[in-house]
């Protein structure tokens, strides 16, 4: 009897404490035990969801929760935890009711998934008590997202209680969050770096913090990032899906256990169908096995790098591509968009008028617009970030004083190769063969670029210099070929 009641106590322990300060621990033991890094977004949308449910005769919380329970037994197999927007529940008359009910529905049918509740907190010592209260023990969520950026105060109760987890917002995927989270301090990093450092140097004494990560930031060097937080410190990427951030970052913020960061869908999930769809289960199913099986063939993917091919117009780039392309069908051209018309046969760029393009560029799609010798390109970002979702190799000439574009976006995945001509004569030979050169003002940038990059302006970025002699194009793409496997 004594022994039972030994093991009674023991077992509520652990009980009480699933939900506090081995939550990490339960999030790190389902994406082992389901394979799987997804985060399901629990957003109910009445004009969303099926009509089969909205039209039933009953309470519309109720509707609610018949479709998010459904949601969840769907998708409980698949994934690593939920994270349930507030608003969504506030629009409701009984909302809050609605929050604890689906809440305690998880703990209920699948205790060892982890619950977030995403509400942005931060505020006040007092009204963070009052925060704590209504999340942690009246919701009885398992974490809740914070916004540090009112300091101390808003950490404070996390730093007090080891058994509460805040999900801390760093970087943020709305595209207006970089005018704030993007500003450099008196120090030289932007202002989300530094909220990082304090959030793991000095807030994370419990180590019950979860920071927020975009996939579509305008900074690439997420392989250093992940190196700057602790192993077993799970990371939230935000933006994956339909806000566009590129899936390989995701790839870049594994831990060395292959774990560790963990990718949240709501709107892709929750709601693949039209909702006269009958078999709308069978379309939730379907869509969070995509997303697991796309994240995990990412996980296998051998790291692709961006290759960018300098030099002077003249210099073979074009030829060298062409002979890598044939090589090996994982290089993949990414034509440029460009103003002009294109001449007979080629198929390298796709033209396109400026206003399309200016659109293009107000809508975060393109990389850049460079003016050439008066006339616009640009590089659509997308088709770089799929290539390398794929694991191909992305290739494409640039413009060398250009490159900090590209160096910006791309730090870890990017490989510059700077191709040289054997001699000025030889390089204005090949300008005037096909006329492209009238006014001679490509041969006078040429020179000029040449003067510059051998003064070492661009040697803090470039990879590997090659000089294309006349006739040994392929030779040049064989060399760089294998410089690029060598260097995966």
């Amino acid at each position: 009897m004594f022994k039972n009641i030994i093991f009674f106590i023991i077992s509520f322990a652990m009980f009480s404490n699933s939900y506090g300060n081995n939550v990490i621990q339960r999030l790190d033991a389902r994406m082992q035990k389901t394979n799987s890094l997804v985060c399901v977004g629990l957003d109910p949308d009445i004009t969303k969801i099926p009509a089969s449910i909205m039209s039933a005769d009953i309470k519309v919380e109720d509707k609610v929760f018949s479709f998010l329970s459904q949601v969840i037994d769907i998708t409980a197999p698949h994934v690593t935890c939920y994270k349930i927007q507030k608003a969504f529940f506030d629009q409701f008359e009984s909302g809050h009711g609605l929050l604890k009910q689906t809440v305690a529905y998880i703990h209920e049918k699948y205790n060892d998934i982890p619950v977030f509740v995403d509400c942005k907190i931060g505020d006040t010592d007092n009204t963070m008590e009052i925060y704590m209260k209504v999340i942690f023990e009246d919701i009885m969520a398992d974490g809740v997202v914070i916004n540090p950026y009112m300091g101390d105060d808003v950490l404070e109760p996390f730093m007090k209680d080891p058994n509460k987890v805040a999900i801390v917002l760093i970087q943020t995927s709305n595209s207006n969050a970089k005018v704030v989270q993007e500003m450099v301090l008196a120090n030289g990093k932007m202002l989300w770096e530094e909220m990082l450092h304090l959030t793991l140097r000095k807030w994370n004494i419990n180590n019950n913090l979860i920071p927020v990560l975009s996939g579509n930031a305008s900074i690439d060097n997420y392989i250093s990032i992940r190196n700057s937080i602790p192993q077993k410190t799970p990371i939230l990427l935000a933006g994956i899906g339909l806000q566009g951030g590129n899936p390989m970052v995701m790839k870049k913020l594994l831990n060395e256990d292959g774990r560790g960061v963990f990718v949240n869908s709501s709107r892709g999930i929750l709601y693949p169908y039209s909702p006269d769809n009958d078999n709308w289960q069978a379309e939730v199913l379907k869509a969070v096995l995509e997303l697991k099986n796309a994240l995990n063939n990412i996980k296998s993917i051998k790291e692709s790098k961006f290759v960018l091919l300098l030099g002077p117009s003249g210099s073979g780039k074009s030829t060298v591509i062409k002979h890598l392309m044939e090589m090996d069908p994982r290089f993949v051209y990414i034509s440029p968009f460009t103003t002009r018309e294109l001449r007979d046969g080629e198929k390298d760029k796709i033209h396109i008028e400026l206003q399309d393009m200016l659109q293009l560029q107000q809508e975060n799609k393109l990389l850049t617009i460079n003016n050439l010798y008066g006339i616009y390109y640009a590089t659509p970002k997308y088709l770089i970030d799929d290539a390398l979702a794929n694991g191909q190799f992305p290739i494409l000439d640039w413009p060398v004083d250009k490159s900090e574009v590209m160096l910006s976006h791309y730090t870890d995945s990017l490989y510059t190769i700077y191709i040289e001509p054997e001699s000025l004569e030889v390089l204005e030979e090949r300008l005037s063969k096909d006329n492209r050169d009238k006014d001679g003002k490509r041969f006078e940038a040429g020179k000029e670029e040449l003067k510059q990059f051998h003064s070492g302006k661009y040697d803090h970025f470039i990879n590997l210099k090659v000089i294309n002699e006349s006739g040994k194009d392929k030779e040049v793409a064989e060399l760089i070929y294998d410089n690029i496997i060598k260097n995966r």
